[in-house]
């Protein structure tokens, strides 16, 4: 399972517990996927390692909360790219 995908879940179980509605309609985007669509590239070769310097932040610790921006701002960068074109 892809991990966006397990937090995702885990988000929505939480959400559940709460007796709350169910934040993310069930849909989901891994960054990788979309990253992919923006460089016109192979799902293989989709790394961080090509991604324009733009789309990556400075490094976070290993944490969730750090990980959570990270992917957030990442995403929003490769939104703005697309955007642009």
């Amino acid at each position: 399972m892809d991990l966006s995908l397990f937090d995702i879940e885990y988000a929505r179980m939480a959400s559940h517990r709460r007796r709350h509605a169910d934040p993310f309609s069930f849909c989901a985007l891994d960054l990788k996927t979309y990253a992919m669509a923006a460089l016109d590239t192979e799902f293989v070769e989709t790394t961080k390692s090509i991604m324009p310097k733009e789309w990556l932040t400075k490094e976070h610790p290993n944490v969730a909360l750090g990980d959570a921006i990270e992917q957030g701002e990442t995403f929003f960068a490769i939104r703005k790219a697309i955007k642009g074109r």
